[in-house]
């Protein structure tokens, strides 16, 4: 059926002005084309806030009556209008509910995207103040045997770092730091000219909403979860390297 004829489609099948199997046909077309689907509910929709309207602007029986006779036209009873038939209510119905699901899940999905975005900021932002600062790290060490017992009794929870030797990466040090007050571990580490963090901290609501795998233009973060805790690697350097090095860190756990 050509759309070209929706608005006119519309109101005809919406005023009642076609026939049975055209009306039949009508509705199996609202069931493939959108455009119509809408341009019919836009109509149902005009005509509730007409009939509104009607309840509460309703003209006298003689005020209708004088008015007829001076233009000249007779009072006849208004054609009732069938705007839906028994078929297409439960079209419009179904098509109306898929809409909401698809909207609450578009909504739930944006929501969480800018959940995990303004992790990411902060993330970034903690990663940016460790390459500004000339002491990043509280306690200094290449040692991962000297690092991790320095963390205990700083943090709620342990962690283990794992064996870096032949992987390209060597450990600086690290220290405690705090991320929507949740106290966590910083790990400082290298690999070649480029320097990445390691963040550590107990799994909870706070980073339920994290996503793994995200750009903000000038970082990539990494993150895993493993045994409660959840580790988030960021740095600039290529993805396939922190996927490595997640790897290392939630086997080591």
């Amino acid at each position: 059926m050509a759309c070209e004829q929706t608005e006119k489609m519309a109101t005809a099948y919406s005023g009642g002005e076609l026939g049975p199997e055209e009306a039949l046909r009508y509705e199996q077309h609202l069931l493939e084309c959108g455009a119509c689907t809408a341009e019919v509910a836009s109509i149902a929709a005009l005509d509730r806030s007409l009939r509104t309207m009607r309840t509460h602007f309703q003209p006298s029986p003689e005020f209708t009556a004088r008015f007829m006779a001076q233009s000249g036209r007779k009072t006849t009873a208004p054609k009732r209008r069938r705007w839906f038939s028994s078929f297409s209510l439960p079209i419009l119905s179904t098509l109306s509910a898929a809409a909401i699901i698809v909207l609450a899940l578009l909504s739930v999905f944006a929501w969480r995207q800018a959940q995990s975005r303004q992790l990411l900021a902060e993330v970034s932002d903690i990663h940016a103040a460790t390459l500004a600062s000339s002491n990043p790290v509280d306690i200094v060490s290449t040692n991962r045997h000297v690092v991790k017992p320095w963390f205990e009794g700083k943090l709620p929870f342990a962690f283990n770092v794992p064996e870096l030797a032949n992987t390209g990466f060597s450990l600086d040090g690290g220290r405690v730091i705090y991320l929507r007050q949740e106290p966590g571990a910083e790990l400082v580490l290298h690999y070649g000219l480029h320097r990445l963090s390691i963040f550590i901290f107990q799994d909870g609501p706070a980073f339920s909403r994290a996503i793994s795998g995200i750009h903000d233009g000038a970082f990539h973060v990494e993150m895993r979860r493993q045994n409660g805790l959840i580790f988030f690697i960021i740095g600039d350097l290529d993805k396939d390297v922190f996927r490595k090095l997640g790897t290392a860190f939630a086997a080591a756990q």
